[in-house]
């Protein structure tokens, strides 16, 4: 039903707020879920997604901690990473400019670990 999915992509971006985030116990769940939903019917649940920006700003959030070595489960970085290639399979416009720099610092710092790397590249 298409009048639900404003209603998730508001509950998503609650659960991905970097400062609501204690564990991954949600989190994973929550930046899994974006990753279906960027990649289900062709992309067309995308426009959604990255016009509410603060969910592509948790994303990037999640892998610049993760790139810097601060990140204690790096887990959430690389599911993060891994959800920002799915949205950018789909992306049509400048919305790409928010998730390649994290991306690409991901892939160049020397303090992420290979796992981060690996899925910043793919």
């Amino acid at each position: 039903d298409d009048n639900s999915y404003p209603s998730i992509v508001q509950a998503l971006d609650s659960c991905l707020r970097v400062e609501n985030n204690k564990s991954s116990a949600a989190t994973i769940p929550c930046i899994r879920a974006v990753s279906n939903i960027a990649a289900a019917f062709q992309g067309r649940y995308v426009p959604d997604l990255i016009a509410n920006s603060s969910i592509l700003q948790s994303l990037t959030a999640f892998i610049e901690i993760g790139a810097t070595g601060t990140f204690t489960d790096k887990t959430i970085a690389i599911e993060a990473t891994w959800s920002a290639g799915s949205i950018l399979l789909e992306i049509n416009d400048d919305s790409y400019k928010i998730l390649i720099p994290s991306l690409c610092h991901a892939l160049v710092s020397n303090t992420s670990a290979l796992a981060l790397k690996r899925e910043a590249i793919s």
